[in-house]
């Protein structure tokens, strides 16, 4: 049973970090000697080929239904109302970040770094309370959407080699990279302590346990 039933619930759990076949079998109630693991064996099936339509676990968010992050322009003569729902903004090479300039005065948010996170800080604190009364799930897809609004090396693996290039070599690209980089610390943390983020083995298989010693 452990050769037929272990491999396939490896494979279906492979999505989930830090997981392993040990751990799997443990949740599922077998209880291992060390003589009996195959680990090249468990490794083999949990690599099962991925290009497999059939098998291939992907997770998608509905991010549009999701809240920007939103906040005022710092400098105390505009204060106009700023809403971010993209890394980078602009086409082809007129592509630019969002830290680069208030849409309204046109001047730049690099050095409001400290009064960016703070904000990030409040609105990661709003959805939490917007979405107490509602599902960790839903919190759980607005915390993720403002994770990918701060991956900035993610966003620049989809842009092209051009853009990477321009994007790479700004003069103050340490500077941007480190505030995304804090920001996207802040954003860690929250999806951190969401429930929706906590998988426990033991729970989910808890109603195909077996208590089945495999020697």
């Amino acid at each position: 049973m452990a050769q037929q039933v272990h491999p396939v619930v490896c494979r279906l759990c492979e999505p989930i970090e830090e997981t392993d076949a040990i751990q799997i079998a443990q949740a599922l109630g077998w209880v291992f000697t060390f003589k009996c693991i195959d680990s090249s064996a468990y490794h083999s099936h949990a690599t099962i080929n991925k290009d497999n339509d059939d098998l291939s676990l992907e997770f998608a968010h509905n991010f549009s239904r999701c809240r920007p992050f939103t906040f005022l322009c710092p400098y105390k003569d505009c204060g106009t109302k700023i809403e971010v729902r993209k890394t980078l903004q602009g086409e082809g090479l007129n592509v630019h970040l969002w830290l680069d300039a208030c849409p309204q005065c046109k001047r730049s948010l690099l050095s409001y770094a400290d009064y960016l996170t703070n904000q990030l800080c409040l609105a990661q604190m709003s959805a939490i309370r917007e979405y107490y009364k509602k599902t960790a799930a839903m919190l759980f897809e607005q915390q993720s959407f403002f994770h990918t609004l701060f991956d900035l090396p993610n966003a620049l693996r989809n842009c092209t080699s051009e853009q990477q290039k321009k994007l790479r070599t700004r003069k103050d690209s340490n500077e941007v990279f480190s505030i995304h980089a804090g920001m996207l610390e802040i954003c860690n943390g929250f999806l951190a302590r969401n429930d929706f983020n906590r998988v426990s083995l033991a729970y989910l298989f808890s109603s195909m346990r077996t208590g089945v010693t495999v020697a």
